[in-house]
């Protein structure tokens, strides 16, 4: 009924911002910006946005309980971790990390891309596609600040370096 309908205008709405943080964490990848600040902070508000927003769609749009919403999110969180998982073994083996981010920003904003196309009657395989596209994406960039600046730092240095970037990612832009 109408009230669905506002309610996927309002999910589509979430949509945009997290498209606009996505295209922020593409342009935050170019080595002329503050690369690791800013992708640190796109991608942590990028992560929350989503769990935020998807299960309210699912509870909303798809009249699903409160514990399915979160059972059927658990394909983002899956390939989130995955993602992480792969980068820090990939660049802590490398030591390269502006591939990684920008792949990781053009995954995202695939995948983002894909969320906002989500309707009022997307069946189940439609939504989990991007949310492993999204969530792949996600956990493949999300850390990579924090292995450069553990990486990169001498041994002793490890926890001061780390304490910094952890008390940056809380700084306003």
């Amino acid at each position: 009924g109408p009230a669905g309908v506002a309610e996927a205008s309002n999910d589509m709405g979430s949509s945009f911002v997290v498209l606009y943080v996505s295209v922020w964490h593409l342009f935050s990848c170019l080595p002329s910006a503050k690369a690791n600040d800013n992708l640190f902070r796109s991608s942590n508000s990028s992560f929350y946005q989503v769990m935020f927003y998807l299960p309210i769609y699912f509870q909303s749009i798809h009249g699903k309980s409160a514990v399915m919403s979160g059972v059927d999110t658990l394909p983002f969180l899956a390939f989130f971790s995955l993602g992480a998982l792969i980068s820090g073994v990939v660049v802590g083996k490398t030591r390269h990390l502006m591939p990684f981010q920008l792949v990781s920003a053009l995954l995202m904003v695939a995948g983002m891309a894909l969320f906002y196309t989500m309707g009022v009657d997307s069946p189940q395989a439609r939504y989990l596609g991007p949310q492993v596209l999204y969530g792949f994406a996600l956990g493949l960039g999300n850390q990579i600040p924090m292995t450069a600046v553990q990486g990169f730092s001498s041994r002793e240095d490890v926890a001061s370096s780390t304490g910094i970037m952890l008390s940056m990612g809380h700084q306003p832009p």
